[in-house]
């Protein structure tokens, strides 16, 4: 009954994150489309690339359902900090050699610069603090919740002003990377152990057989969300990629919440009862079945 109830708490306290999450990220598009030429809010799509650049990382190689025995040692953690970051680095590098290309098929080859600028957001997330994905395995949602919502409402906050002051797409560089910094700092504002790096090779070599069918799957999934987009932009204009991607982002939205939530319920919980099969029904049940409420 206790298990239940916490997931229950954290059932609320995850889908209210991902929904003001997703809403304040939503007003900003459109803050953003109202101040700005409908041209240059386009970028926001490379800007969330960037961003999404880390899937497969932080939550792919080290998760906190991963089945690893010893994964919750400060070594292993040690390791995961130094691997996520050379996969930062290496997501960084790619696109700052991406961006020339990038600009010429959008047909603004000046503003490359912009582009390779962009690559500050994933060598940021390569320096972020796991403690927070760590104390999901406890069922503590509320600093992930919290990583996640300050810096949309800071960068929200932030972009109308921004937008009537420079007036053009460096808008969009600079919220994104003042919210690649703002939620690296935050990770670190809820860690609750120190941020160390290692390089131990049981526990590297654990991450990569676990964590590569995640990252690749991770890789493939942003192909299928961002090469729709970058066909647009290509063969018609970027006026017409603004419009797709916003009516993409809003009927795209609420299996979002849906997918992010239920991995961050199920598999922490399914983790601990892999090697039991009874435990694992078990826990199964405790998960697909709501906490009886008082009254």
């Amino acid at each position: 009954m206790l298990e239940s109830k916490k997931l229950l708490h954290g059932t609320v306290v995850l889908t209210m994150g991902q929904v003001v999450a997703y809403g304040l990220s939503f007003l900003r598009n459109l803050i953003l489309a109202r101040v700005l030429a409908r041209p240059t809010t386009a970028w926001q799509q490379f800007s969330d690339g960037a961003d999404a650049s880390r899937s497969g990382r932080a939550h792919g190689l080290w998760h906190p359902g991963h089945p690893i025995q010893g994964w919750d040692t400060p070594a292993f953690q040690a390791s995961a900090h130094a691997l996520q970051f050379i996969g930062g680095m290496c997501s960084a590098v790619l696109i700052a050699g991406l961006s020339a290309p990038m600009a010429r098929l959008f047909g603004v080859p000046r503003t490359w610069w912009a582009f390779a600028l962009l690559a500050v957001v994933p060598l940021c997330q390569g320096l972020g603090h796991l403690d927070v994905s760590r104390r999901q395995r406890e069922l503590d949602y509320l600093p992930l919740v919290l990583t996640d919502i300050v810096p949309q409402f800071l960068i929200t906050m932030a972009a109308w002003p921004l937008a009537l002051w420079l007036h053009d797409f460096r808008v969009i560089v600079w919220l994104m990377i003042a919210k690649a910094v703002v939620s690296t700092a935050m990770t670190f504002v809820f860690a609750r152990r120190p941020y160390r790096w290692a390089w131990e090779r049981a526990p590297l070599r654990c991450m990569l057989l676990f964590g590569w069918p995640l990252l690749l799957n991770g890789l493939v999934m942003f192909g299928c969300q961002q090469a729709d987009q970058i066909l647009v932009g290509a063969a018609f204009s970027l006026n017409v990629l603004a419009s797709y991607a916003l009516a993409f982002s809003l009927v795209s939205i609420p299996w979002f919440i849906f997918g992010q939530v239920g991995s961050a319920l199920m598999l922490p919980i399914l983790s601990r009862a892999q090697d039991d099969p009874s435990a694992f029904a078990a826990s199964i049940a405790c998960v697909c079945r709501p906490p009886l409420l008082p009254g």
